[in-house]
C-alpha cells in the first residue's frame, strides 16, 4: 500500500452525516414495524418483483415507502461511518481496517453457521439478510477497538 488514499475512502467531512442518517433510518424502520404508514408514503412504483399476496413481476405496484426510506438512510449512514477517513487518518489504520474485516467476517460466518444449524424453514432468510448488518456493526466496533488500542499504548 502506498498510502491511505489508495483505499479510496471518502473525506472525513462526510462522516458528520452518518449518525443523523442512522437515526433517521432507525426511526423510519421502527415506525414501519409498529404499523405507522403515513399516507404520503403510499405511491405506485415499478417493481421487478413483488411477492406479497400474489407474485407479480415487472409491474407497477402500490407500496408505502417507510421501510425503503428507513433502510436507505440506515445503510447510507453506516456506509458513511465506515467508508470515510478518520479525522487524524494514519497509514496504520489500513492494517486495522483489514484486521477488523477479518474479525467481522469470522464472527458473522460463525453466527450464520450456528443460525443455520438451529433455525429451520423460512426464518433463515431474514436471519441471513440480517447478517450483512451484523457484519457491518462488528466491523465498525472492531475497527474502533483496534484504533483505541493505538491510543492506549501511547
Amino acid at each position: 500500500m502506498k498510502d491511505f488514499k489508495t483505499l479510496n475512502l471518502w473525506p472525513y467531512k462526510f462522516k458528520k452525516w452518518s449518525i443523523p442518517l442512522i437515526i433517521i433510518g432507525i426511526a423510519f424502520l421502527t415506525a414501519y414495524q409498529k404499523g405507522i404508514k403515513p399516507e404520503w408514503g403510499n405511491i405506485k412504483v415499478f417493481a421487478v418483483a413483488s411477492t406479497y399476496l400474489e407474485n407479480r413481476f415487472l409491474q407497477i405496484v402500490q407500496t408505502n415507502l417507510m421501510d425503503e426510506i428507513g433502510f436507505v438512510c440506515l445503510m447510507s449512514g453506516i456506509g458513511l461511518l465506515i467508508l470515510t477517513q478518520e479525522i487524524n487518518e494514519k497509514l496504520v489504520f489500513n492494517e486495522y481496517r483489514l484486521r477488523a474485516f477479518i474479525i467481522a467476517l469470522k464472527i458473522t460466518l460463525g453466527i450464520w453457521l450456528v443460525s443455520y444449524l438451529v433455525l429451520f424453514g423460512y426464518i433463515i432468510f431474514p436471519v441471513s439478510m440480517l447478517m450483512f448488518l451484523i457484519f457491518l456493526v462488528v466491523y465498525y466496533a472492531s475497527f474502533r477497538y483496534l484504533k483505541s488500542e493505538l491510543y492506549f499504548k501511547n
